[in-house]
C-alpha cells in the first residue's frame, strides 16, 4: 500500500501546524514540523542549533542542508506510519528537489505526495502572530482566539508564556516576505502537478479542520 504524504503550506500565523497536528491524531499519521525540531536543537544548544540560530531569529530560512539533515535522520527514525504530514518543509523550490529525493531514498517510489495549503491574508497574518503566546514545553496560545485559563501562564504545565523572538514586528514583516517570495513558486509547482489542495485559513479551527478532511475524503485521500 502506498504511503501518503501531505505538505501543509499557509503563511505565517495561518495555523497549519495545529490542523497538522488534528489531522494526524484524527488518521493516527506522524507529524513532522521543522519548526519543533530547530526549536528542540536550540534548546539543547547542540551544534546544528547555533548554526540556525542566527537564520531563524531574523525571521530567515536555515540553509537547506540542515534541513535536510534533521529531515531525514527523522524519517530513518519512524518508517513504519501509513501517512506523514510535513509541516515547515519543504520551504522552496531548492528543498522540495532535496525532499523528494530524500522520500524516494527512505520509501521509493510507493507514495503519494500531496501539497495542501491554508490561505489567509497578510493583515490577518499579523494580527494572530502578534497576539500569539508560547510556552518552554511547546504549547502554543492567542490572546484573543485562544487565550490560557491563566494570564501568561502555561495551562499545561504552569511555566510563564512569552512571545518568541520569531514573532516581532519587524520579523513578522520579513517572514511574510520570504514566504510570498520562497513559497509560492512552490504552490505553482504543486498546482501544474495536480497534486494542490487548497483551504480557506479565515475560519475557526475547528471549522478550518472539519474543511480539510472533508476535501480529503471527497478526493479519496481518507477513508
Amino acid at each position: 500500500m502506498k504511503k501518503k504524504i501531505f505538505i501543509f503550506f499557509g503563511p505565517p500565523g495561518s495555523g497549519k501546524g495545529t490542523q497538522a497536528d488534528l489531522l494526524c491524531q484524527e488518521v493516527s499519521w506522524h507529524k513532522i514540523s521543522v519548526g519543533e525540531l530547530l526549536r528542540k536543537e536550540l534548546k539543547m544548544g547542540s551544534q546544528l542549533g547555533e548554526k540556525a540560530r542566527r537564520h531563524v531569529s531574523q525571521g530567515e530560512l536555515v540553509p537547506s542542508l540542515i534541513i535536510n539533515n534533521l529531515i531525514r535522520n527523522r524519517l530513518d527514525k519512524c518508517k513504519n506510519y501509513q501517512g506523514y504530514v510535513f509541516d515547515g518543509y519543504p520551504r522552496n523550490i531548492e528543498q522540495n528537489e532535496n525532499f523528494l529525493k530524500i522520500i524516494k531514498d527512505v520509501f521509493g517510489d510507493k507514495c503519494d505526495i500531496y501539497a495542501l495549503e491554508i490561505w489567509i491574508e497578510d493583515r490577518e497574518a499579523k494580527e494572530r502572530l502578534e497576539n500569539r503566546l508560547a510556552c518552554i514545553c511547546g504549547a502554543v496560545y492567542h490572546k484573543k482566539y485562544n487565550p490560557p485559563k491563566s494570564s501568561n501562564k502555561c495551562d499545561i504545565c504552569g511555566k510563564k508564556l512569552f512571545i518568541r523572538s520569531d514573532d516581532k514586528p519587524n520579523v513578522i514583516k520579513r517572514r511574510l516576505k520570504v514566504y510570498h517570495q520562497e513559497s509560492e513558486p512552490l504552490l505553482k509547482f504543486w498546482e501544474k502537478s495536480d497534486k494542490l489542495i487548497k483551504i480557506n485559513g479565515d475560519k475557526s479551527i475547528s471549522l478550518i479542520h472539519q474543511g480539510i478532511v472533508r476535501k480529503l475524503k471527497t478526493l479519496g485521500l481518507l477513508n
